[in-house]
């Protein structure tokens, strides 16, 4: 039996006012479903529950895999489920706290990869990440302040230029943190191995940035933690989710090579 719509539609007596209506009122119910289906995170809960069926929680605009919600060890590194290799000891909320990006991660921006300003997007996440912070000053100001930073250092590209080397995609058009947030609460995409990948190659076992640093405390005499070691990488690996520790940062300079 046809509804309302298609038998107005197809016998033609409706007004061509009232058909008009009819149509656009489908064609927005249509598309309203196409954006939901769209949704990563309508698309990983639907699947996750046929394979974890109660395995998911849902917040604001985000979805939750608590299968992969990582496990912290005892060296303070976060364990992913389906990523061993991934290993960060910061997590997002750490991140934050601590003070990082001169307070603008995610401040209101244009994004030329979506093509539209995009606003409030630290909204998706838990409160707890940014309890306490003010976040027009720490989290989403529009100015960038370097004593915002936990090691008064300013360090990083501009959005814009990240956009420019090809480094943002559609899926977290602010970047690697975004990213990070999300992967961390279990959403998975395509973008994960080369998000991982730019990691590993920063803050990794054999991470650049990561051995710089240790290279450089360790000619210096200093403690692991001496921030006036180079407070710029320190600030740099930090936006990268990771802190130099004392169980990774004993290691002889004779075995740190850092040629890149």
């Amino acid at each position: 039996m046809q509804n309302d719509g298609e038998d107005l539609r197809s016998n033609g007596t409706a007004s061509g006012k009232a058909s008009k209506m009819l149509w656009s009122s489908d064609r927005t119910r249509v598309e309203r479903k196409l954006r939901v289906l769209a949704n990563p995170c309508f698309v990983l809960s639907w699947l996750g529950k046929q394979q974890h069926e109660g395995a998911y929680a849902r917040g604001r605009t985000s979805c939750v895999r608590m299968d992969l919600i990582p496990s912290r060890g005892g060296d303070g590194e976060f364990r992913f489920p389906d990523t061993p290799s991934f290993r960060p000891n910061l997590s997002p909320k750490e991140i934050f706290q601590s003070g990082s990006f001169g307070g603008t991660y995610f401040r209101p921006i244009y994004s030329s990869v979506v093509r539209k300003r995009l606003k409030d997007a630290w909204k998706e996440f838990p409160d707890e990440w940014f309890e306490g912070l003010d976040i027009q000053k720490q989290v989403a100001s529009p100015l960038y302040d370097v004593q915002v930073n936990l090691y008064k250092a300013k360090t990083g590209l501009s959005l814009e230029e990240w956009e420019g080397k090809g480094w943002i995609t559609t899926y977290d058009p602010y970047g690697w943190v975004q990213w990070y947030c999300r992967f961390f609460l279990g959403r998975r995409t395509p973008d994960d191995s080369r998000q991982i990948g730019r990691w590993s190659a920063i803050a990794g076992a054999k991470g650049r940035w990561k051995r710089n640093l240790i290279h450089k405390v360790v000619l210096a005499e200093k403690e692991f933690d001496d921030a006036s070691v180079s407070p710029v990488i320190r600030q740099l690996l930090q936006h990268w989710a990771y802190r130099l520790t004392e169980v990774n940062g004993d290691i002889p300079v004779s075995i740190v090579d850092i040629s890149y």
